[in-house]
């Protein structure tokens, strides 16, 4: 366990993030008649919403016949082809399509902020490492990036902006953000055993100098090693993380180092989501909402790497408004989030259905669990306009 206030200060919790803005009056997230809601201009709009994936004409016209005022805009990109190369012309195009499909609808953007391709190649020390192939770099950024960060969140930033002199600064409610596995933030191909990056040991040694005030003698009393030094702290290896102590488990004392150091790496994807989210309230000066996928109870890879182990900083932070889950591969009638912790917490709750499960059982179990749901284009309009029920 962690002490009181720890985990959310290291991992970027409430109070931790200085772009915290409150809350617009034209759209806000909060409890309304006692369960969470979507406020417009004070008023609830129901949580349904339906998801656009192409870039034909043909969702739009689908979903304009049934009367569906909410879209998530799915698949967007950040249009981010170099340093200072920005293209948008796709995003116009479909934000067009729309306007002339449903002029009186809202959209949520999902967009991933995962690092490009050719970002990775100019930066490679930014890069995640696997454990468990001996440093070997990754297609993907680190979590402890503040290189990545920063560059892509101002990406995301100009795209927000963009948006806004076309016109749907009104019309936009908000962003779902993405990034690492099934955009779940998750670490991609966690048995590979990311992340012993030189920016994660950067992070890890910060976290153990906030852990144990700076002092190496509580430093060495609590790993049980005279020998360790703030300084010359380095993530564990392949073979001390495949270590355990009694059978499978691990003792909380003999092996504390490689237990700060799974905090320490989820502090960091906390901290990520929780930047990306930062972004989104400081550019629209806290007139949009911001979500993420998180806090996924099943369906994950089996490892310390994957989920989300100490998801209360995110679920705590004013940053996010909402989290947006997409449910079991096999279809099982189920969520895949805390239900009750986020409504605890004021905060909305949208499923959305995957593999078999059919739009009607999707829109029956988010509205068992007080939840929003978002059904693909496809959904027949009986069941669309069943769901607002």
């Amino acid at each position: 366990m962690t002490e009181p206030g720890r985990a959310q200060r290291a991992h970027g919790g409430r109070g931790a993030t200085p772009a915290e803005r409150p809350r617009s009056a034209r759209i806000e997230a909060r409890a309304h008649n006692g369960v969470p809601a979507l406020l417009l201009h004070g008023h609830a709009i129901p949580l349904v919403g339906v998801d656009l994936v192409s870039e034909t004409t043909a969702e739009e016209t689908t979903v304009a016949a049934a009367e569906v005022s909410l879209f998530r805009l799915c698949g967007v990109s950040l249009g981010w082809l170099g340093i200072g190369q920005f293209d948008y012309s796709e995003l116009e195009a479909r934000l067009s399509r729309i306007e002339a499909a449903a002029p009186s609808a809202n959209v949520i953007v999902q967009i991933a902020v995962d690092a490009p391709d050719w970002w990775l190649a100019a930066n490679p020390l930014e890069a995640a490492q696997f454990a468990a192939e001996k440093g070997a770099p990754a297609p993907f950024a680190s979590w402890a990036s503040r290189r990545w960060r920063n560059e892509a969140g101002n990406a995301l930033g100009r795209l927000m902006l963009h948006m806004n002199a076309l016109g749907w600064s009104e019309r936009c409610l908000g962003f779902h953000l993405l990034a690492g596995e099934r955009g779940e933030w998750q670490l991609p191909e966690p048995a590979r055993q990311p992340d012993v990056s030189s920016r994660m040991a950067e992070q890890f040694r910060a976290f153990c100098r906030e852990k144990y005030r700076r002092n190496p003698g509580v430093l060495k009393k609590a790993w049980g090693d005279v020998r360790p030094d703030f300084d010359g702290i380095t993530c564990p290896t392949s073979f001390e993380r495949n270590k355990s102590d009694f059978g499978i488990f691990r003792d909380p004392m003999r092996s504390r180092r490689v237990l700060d150091y799974f905090e320490a790496l989820a502090g960091e994807q906390c901290a990520a989501a929780l930047h990306f989210c930062g972004v989104v309230k400081r550019v629209s000066e806290g007139a949009m909402l911001g979500g993420v996928s998180f806090g996924t109870l099943f369906d994950n890879a089996v490892g310390p790497e994957a989920g989300h182990p100490y998801p209360e900083p995110v679920f705590d932070s004013e940053l996010v408004d909402f989290v947006a889950n997409m449910g079991f591969r096999s279809g099982v009638p189920l969520l895949r989030a805390p239900a009750g912790s986020l409504m605890l917490r004021e905060k909305l709750l949208f499923h959305t259905p995957a593999g078999p499960q059919t739009s009607a059982t999707a829109a029956a179990l988010a509205l068992t669990n007080r939840a929003g749901v978002f059904l693909p284009a496809s959904t027949p309009a009986p069941v669309l306009k069943g769901a607002f029920r």
